[in-house]
């Protein structure tokens, strides 16, 4: 039964990805790029892959351009949240990409706790 809540919820999330309206506490740019991050996790997820220079790119550019703003202080409420939930995932998806089955499982976690965050702004 959890399984096809779940499966509801991603299948409701992928098709209303593309209309995501970002709530007014969350920061445009952290929302932008978490999805983006959460989009390529979801791939190198899907084919147990290592990811690719580019995508470690992305990467490697969310961390630098948000770690400083976290270890700052900078990052406040549902903006705290999002990039811990997202860099814990990074961090966990990418030591175990090729060896996960469930790995599917834990980027969808991902992807409906950070849209939810992004969406509600709590």
């Amino acid at each position: 039964m959890k399984r096809l809540v779940m499966m509801l919820a991603l299948i409701l999330l992928v098709a209303c990805s593309e209309d995501i309206t970002v709530h007014e506490n969350v920061d445009k740019d952290l929302a932008t790029d978490t999805l983006q991050v959460v989009e390529i996790l979801e791939e190198l997820a899907d084919k147990q892959k290592e990811p690719s220079e580019k995508q470690q790119t992305v990467f490697d550019e969310y961390l630098s351009k948000y770690s400083y703003q976290y270890e700052q202080g900078n990052l406040e409420g549902a903006n705290k949240t999002i990039y811990e939930y997202t860099e814990n995932s990074m961090t966990y998806m990418l030591d175990r990409i090729t060896s996960l089955n469930s790995g599917k499982d834990y980027v969808n976690d991902l992807k409906v706790t950070v849209t939810k965050y992004i969406r509600d702004g709590e």
